[in-house]
């Protein structure tokens, strides 16, 4: 899966949460890129369960693994994190 810009990726990233888990009433630019999806100074909030589902969904949807607990908590505690951690992975599969 190739994807051509951060901005792309990121865009991705937020149709995925959104579909994922069922924020029908949001839209991707609702969600802040830097902000924590746990904490709840998002416009969203994501809790434990949540995590697990989006973990699994961003593994089948962009094709990349996240090995550990600690290293998923930390991918996915924001939209810029999980953006990085897919463009390094897609970097690293074309080298």
């Amino acid at each position: 899966m190739q994807y051509f810009s951060r901005d792309e990726v990121r865009l991705k990233v937020k149709d995925l949460i959104i579909r994922t888990l069922n924020f029908k009433n949001t839209k991707p630019e609702d969600i802040l890129d830097n902000v924590s999806l746990f904490s709840g100074e998002n416009n969203i909030k994501i809790d434990s369960v949540d995590s697990l589902e989006l973990v699994m969904e961003i593994q089948r949807e962009f094709k990349v693994k996240i090995n550990t607990q600690n290293l998923a908590w930390t991918i996915i505690n924001t939209v810029d994190n999980i953006t990085e951690f897919v463009m390094k992975e897609h970097i690293k599969e074309e080298a």
